[in-house]
Formats: structure tokens, sequence, C-alpha cells
């Protein structure tokens, strides 16, 4: 498919590095069918990356309306996200992307859990 110069398969990379690679790539394909917390696809999505991004559970819980979806299970569907990323070359699915990843931080999930736990402790 002449597509040598197009496509970087890259072997272990470090965080710094993932986050320019994420920020600089066209769109991101995240194919997987199983995941508990799709960590990379929060990543990808905090870049303001534009993702085609597998159907399966519990992928649309997180990324809700902000990339592209496809059934991992069958080509002709990874090829039509691969095409509906190429055609769409605007910022809205990224933008969408990073704006639904403020929804998933570290310090507010901390907090969450310790008050849950303190409101468990004051009813023992």
């Amino acid at each position: 498919m002449d597509l040598k110069d197009k496509v970087i398969i890259k072997g272990e990379v470090t965080k710094n590095e993932m986050v320019d690679l994420y920020q600089k790539c066209l769109f991101l394909i995240y194919a997987s069918q199983c995941e508990n917390c799709p960590n990379i696809l929060l990543e990808a999505m905090r870049s303001g990356c534009k993702i085609g991004c597998s159907n399966s559970k519990p992928m649309p819980e997180f990324a809700g309306n902000s990339v592209i979806y496809f059934d991992p299970t069958k080509v002709s569907d990874i090829l039509r996200a691969l095409n509906d990323l190429n055609i769409n070359l605007d910022k809205s699915l990224s933008n969408l992307a990073l704006e639904n990843s403020q929804k998933y931080d570290w310090r507010a999930a901390i907090n969450s859990t310790w008050k849950f736990i303190t409101l468990l402790e004051n009813k023992c």
C-alpha cells in the first residue's frame, strides 16, 4: 500500500515521547477488545488526538462522542473508520476528546475515594 513513509512502527518509548507522538500523529487507532480502564485511550484523548476506537465495552463509556467507533473484528469497519478519520481533518474530534478527557483526573478520583471512605468510617 506504499505506506512506509506514512506509518511509523516504533518499539518501546518513554512517557514524554508518548505525549509527543500523540500530539504529532494525524490520528490514533485503538482496536482493543478487552479493557477495564483504557489508559492508552485516555492518554490519547488528553493529548487532543483524533481517535478511531473499538466499539467494545468499556471504550464508549470513556470516550463518549469524541471518537470514531468501529467493530474491531471486521476489517471493513476498521477501513471505514480510517476513511472517516482521514476525511475529518478539522479539530472538532480532537477538541471533543480533550474536553471528555477532563472527566478523568487522578486528583478528583483520589478526593472522591477519600470522601467515600470517610463517609463509611462515620457510619461504622
